[in-house]
């Protein structure tokens, strides 16, 4: 492993995952080495299943041959892989039956990561982890697919009062609907607000590529779109698991003739270039991608996004866990190239009241305004825990009981 790493690195699991997910194949000698000195097993399955990347252990230590791999240990990942092959095709057969149902209505939508994404990035559906649906739509489609999805068994994951549903339309990115077998993500945005990002999906409906989807073709993002909105998602969460990293990696393997000028444009555009350099840099230290001359030059003249993606490979290597919202937010505020994309973070931030709130506290309409006085107050006590929200709580039905609040 390389130099200045943390120690974590060199477990001998965590190097084999690494090692595993490459796609320069670098590491297959060490691996090799790994096998013959014995790992232990068991973790490295729990460690492969929650950083999303089984898949691609098992089918990297496949092919360096079953005389290094223990045969039961070949068999439960064989197993895992093969049940996970056949779950992406069932989620594939239901993404395709609620698209089937949406264009029967006349509603545009595309698929959005999920199985999709597994073909669009690896060729194969059985190596890339899926657990749920995801769907892009127009926002002015979104009542009409609430009511589809319903119809069809799904239930939301919130009940919204109208008012509460316009704000999340205007601020949020998703909503969940689920039934006993599946999850379905609808969205209408690639972003929140409290991102501060210009990232609106309606111009992406305009370059949209093909992708087979279980002998079907649909029509989704087009690869460097896929790029950056999955530079985003890893930013959202925190680049938290491998299996954003690899996602990356691999569609950048994929699609050897992408737009580069295009897509460094875009993303320089909307503000969110060190977003996608730090995407970058992870595919090219971790994933192992070896990108064009000018590219590279490009992409190591921004120090910072350097420094913030080596952070990044320490906490995910470390499991370190989510970040807390100050760290979060000084992580996202360091993102931003732009001073004016940083205070527009700072300005939502503090100053515009969220989904959240609405939901916790659901003033009365001639009290929205203390919405604004209350939201600074939050920010400050909120790294306490729950206090600041089981107070406001406990005023709310306090209030309540007294007829206050209707």
């Amino acid at each position: 492993m390389k130099e200045g790493l943390p120690a974590v690195y060199s477990t001998p699991e965590w190097e084999a995952i690494l090692a595993s997910i490459r796609i320069d194949r670098s590491q297959d000698d060490r691996l090799r080495e790994l096998l013959k000195g014995g790992l232990d097993w068991s973790l490295l399955r729990q460690v492969a299943l929650n950083q999303g990347v089984m898949p691609l252990l098992y089918a990297r230590l496949k092919a360096l041959g079953d005389d290094l791999l223990p045969p039961t240990e070949m068999a439960q990942l064989r197993d895992f892989y093969l049940a996970n092959g056949k779950r992406n095709l069932r989620l594939a057969q239901r993404l395709l039956h609620v698209l089937g149902i949406l264009s029967g209505q006349g509603i545009e939508a595309i698929p959005f990561k999920g199985p999709a994404l597994a073909v669009q990035a690896y060729g194969n559906f059985s190596l890339r982890q899926s657990a749920d649906l995801d769907i892009l739509i127009h926002r002015t489609d979104y009542r009409r697919v609430h009511e589809l999805l319903v119809s069809l068994g799904y239930s939301p994951q919130h009940s919204l009062t109208e008012k509460e549903e316009q704000w999340l339309l205007q601020a949020g990115e998703e909503m969940h609907f689920s039934n006993l077998d599946y999850v379905v993500d609808v969205h209408w945005a690639f972003a929140q607000r409290d991102l501060a990002f210009a990232l609106e999906p309606e111009q992406y409906w305009r370059r949209l590529a093909s992708c087979p989807l279980n002998g079907r073709e649909v029509r989704v993002l087009s690869p460097e779109d896929t790029i950056l909105t999955q530079c985003i998602e890893g930013m959202t969460d925190q680049w938290r698991w491998l299996k954003r990293i690899t996602d990356i990696t691999y569609l950048i393997d994929r699609h050897r003739l992408l737009d580069w000028p295009a897509l460094l444009a875009q993303a320089e555009e909307v503000g969110v270039r060190r977003i996608l350099f730090i995407g970058l840099y992870l595919a090219e230290e971790l994933g192992g991608v070896h990108f064009q001359p000018h590219v590279r030059a490009l992409l190591h003249s921004d120090s910072l996004a350097r420094k913030l993606a080596t952070r990044v490979q320490e906490r995910v290597c470390s499991q370190a866990g989510e970040l807390g919202p100050l760290h979060r937010a000084v992580f996202r505020l360091r993102s931003r190239e732009r001073p004016r994309d940083r205070m527009a973070y700072i300005m939502y931030q503090v100053f515009v009241p969220k989904l959240r709130d609405r939901m916790t506290i659901g003033l009365p309409p001639l009290l929205e305004p203390l919405y604004y006085l209350l939201l600074p107050c939050r920010l400050l006590l909120g790294y306490t825990g729950g206090f600041f929200w089981a107070r406001l709580r406990r005023l709310k039905q306090y209030s309540e009981g007294l007829g206050l609040w209707n």
